[in-house]
């Protein structure tokens, strides 16, 4: 059997490792990634081609033979978002996006899907309106702004005759990155708190459910938008709370103040501050089986993991 060759982007990045360290041995899909650095080894078994997204450089073979992009690139939203800072979290998504397109319409490539990251951060704050995929009420702030965006730019592909998939994640819990180190930290010395009121609806994965997701995605090449979040989100207050049932803490600071928050964050506050419900209805109703559907079974994991 003929091996499908999938290029990915942001394979360095906290889920892109986890996606090929866990595809590594896979029998159905040849993977190659693609870096800024010149002659670049291979990653997990996937091969290295060179690009440079901020000016739409891309090397010529990269693109050959592949069926499937993966484009996970763009800069973290978790640093402190400067002027200049907010300007890269939008280029490096859009201008990623802007080279692949501008390089597939150059030439004849075999490519017949593109799955983009996005972000739940597209959907309106609310603390009690839940959101599936059909949902279109958006958020006004800056990160719905750039998922926005990023996604305008990855529907382009369809004029391309290019599938287009678009995987809204939200937070990705993780001992290797993202959010889950934070919370840890304050919370193994018993100082484990919800931010803010504790009220607002906190959407996560598991990173294990989150890179099976993906690998569902390319095996069933569906299209459209996913939201890649487990089943059962949970209020800030009572995340806060399990994380220190799990790792033996007690909990009785409860809450930080709001203001303090804002004060600290400015407007990067919103990431905390907001309440996203959202529900992966596509996925339950496609029947895909998340291993970690509740927090204290994702928590658990991760933490003994950790050990």
């Amino acid at each position: 059997m003929n091996k499908k060759t999938v290029l990915v982007t942001g394979a360095t990045g906290l889920v892109g490792k986890a996606f090929l360290q866990q595809v590594e041995t896979s029998n159905k899909w040849h993977f190659r990634y693609l870096t800024r650095r010149k002659n670049a080894k291979p990653l997990h078994g996937a091969d290295a081609f060179y690009w440079n997204p901020a000016c739409l450089e891309i090397q010529e073979e990269a693109l050959n033979g592949v069926e499937v992009i993966l484009n996970l690139a763009g800069a973290s939203v978790s640093n402190r978002w400067s002027k200049p800072y907010k300007a890269e979290i939008l280029s490096s998504r859009i201008n990623g996006l802007k080279t692949l397109y501008r390089a597939i319409s150059a030439s004849k490539y075999s490519v017949k899907q593109l799955i983009s990251a996005s972000a739940i951060g597209f959907y309106e704050s609310d603390f009690e309106k839940s959101h599936s995929e059909v949902s279109t009420a958006s958020d006004n702030g800056f990160l719905s702004n750039v998922v926005q965006q990023w996604e305008a730019e990855a529907d382009r592909f369809e004029s391309l005759n290019i599938s287009v998939s678009k995987l809204r994640f939200g937070i990705v819990l993780s001992t290797q990155g993202g959010a889950l180190p934070k919370l840890m930290q304050p919370t193994s010395v018993g100082f484990g708190a919800a931010l803010g009121s504790g009220n607002q609806w906190q959407s996560w994965i598991h990173i294990k459910d989150l890179v099976r997701a993906m690998i569902y995605t390319l095996d069933t090449g569906g299209k459209g938008v996913y939201n890649i979040v487990a089943p059962h989100p949970e209020r800030a207050i009572d995340l806060a709370q399990t994380l220190a049932k799990q790792m033996k803490r007690p909990f009785w600071l409860k809450r930080s103040p709001e203001f303090i928050i804002r004060l600290l964050l400015g407007e990067m506050s919103e990431m905390v501050l907001q309440s996203q419900k959202v529900i992966p209805q596509r996925l339950l109703n496609e029947g895909f089986e998340f291993k970690y559907p509740k927090i204290d079974e994702a928590f658990s994991d991760l933490i003994q993991t950790k050990k």
